[in-house]
């Protein structure tokens, strides 16, 4: 609203619905790094919020990088990676809306784009393929599948596990 004190009462209002913005998540999940995590516990998170995307020790779903990729990177390099998903995101797993002629949208990563047809990885770790003759248009915004958000109802001791977990992957 255009309105300096209505904005004020709104956001004041709205405070317990309005995500916190990702500067902040990350300044509370901070300790994490230097905290001693325990990798059964970790596992535990990773059941929880990773594995319908994210392939590790054998379980999961390949969508985003299998997290044994991603062990190497350094515990604040992780955290920053869950924290703000679409800071850093790789080419091959960059998200694309294509909207066919039907009137159907997909979200997905594409998987394989030829004369005839795009094939689209989804969510889920499905695969649509779709006729270039039905796609009336395709976008990206650049993001990640991966969605903002993931931390919540962690604790820090959470987050530590979880990075625990990772790090000590297979």
């Amino acid at each position: 609203h255009k309105n300096a004190a209505l904005q004020a009462r709104a956001r004041q209002v709205l405070a317990s619905v309005i995500p916190p913005s990702r500067a902040e998540v990350a300044a509370k999940f901070q300790p994490a790094i230097a905290l001693k995590g325990d990798a059964a516990r970790g596992r535990t998170q990773y059941q929880g919020r990773c594995l319908v995307c994210h392939k590790a020790a054998g379980d999961g779903l390949e969508l985003g990088p299998d997290l044994i990729t991603t062990k190497t990177r350094g515990r604040d390099s992780l955290l920053e990676a869950i924290l703000d998903p679409h800071k850093e995101v790789a080419p091959q797993y960059i998200a694309y809306e294509v909207n066919t002629k039907d009137g159907n949208a997909y979200l997905g990563m594409i998987a394989r784009d030829d004369a005839t047809s795009l094939s689209l990885k989804i969510m889920g770790g499905a695969e649509v393929t779709l006729p270039r003759a039905n796609i009336k248009g395709s976008s990206s915004s650049g993001k990640s599948l991966m969605p903002e958000g993931l931390e919540a109802g962690m604790s820090v001791q959470d987050m530590a596990d979880l990075l625990t977990f990772i790090e000590e992957l297979k």
